[in-house]
């Protein structure tokens, strides 16, 4: 019975993994009206606000001389593709990255590990010599 359970939970996860792949994320393409792209560059400035906030990056731009003024006339100035690649890099620059879907990611291995060996009876023993 339990291995009936297993070889069906591995075909299901084969199957699941292969199903995944069969849809690429990032390949959707369609046409873009030009009403849209003053959302997208809407969206990149507000990225660049939110960092240009931070008590770290407001200290060293008074550092260098910039004020408020000058910076938000230069971003004003910054062609919308100038402006997406640098919301872009901006995002790039927190070391965190997107650790969440690591996290998550690593959680489902964790408990399909877990699961694995309970549906097998296999128990982990750690013994500490002395």
């Amino acid at each position: 019975m339990k291995k009936r359970l297993l070889k069906f939970m591995a075909l299901y996860l084969v199957a699941f993994m292969f199903t995944l792949n069969l849809f690429p994320v990032k390949t959707m393409a369609y046409v873009v009206g030009s009403g849209e792209f003053s959302g997208i560059r809407a969206d990149d400035m507000a990225k660049i606000q939110r960092v240009l906030e931070t008590k770290i990056v407001k200290e060293r731009l008074e550092d260098i001389g910039l004020t408020e003024k000058e910076i938000y006339s230069k971003l004003d100035s910054l062609s919308d593709e100038e402006l997406h690649s640098f919301a872009q890099n901006i995002e790039s620059l927190y070391p965190g990255g997107d650790a969440l879907g690591a996290v998550i990611g690593l959680l489902v291995v964790v408990i399909l590990v877990l699961v694995l060996l309970h549906i097998t009876d296999h128990k982990i023993v750690i013994e500490k010599d002395e």
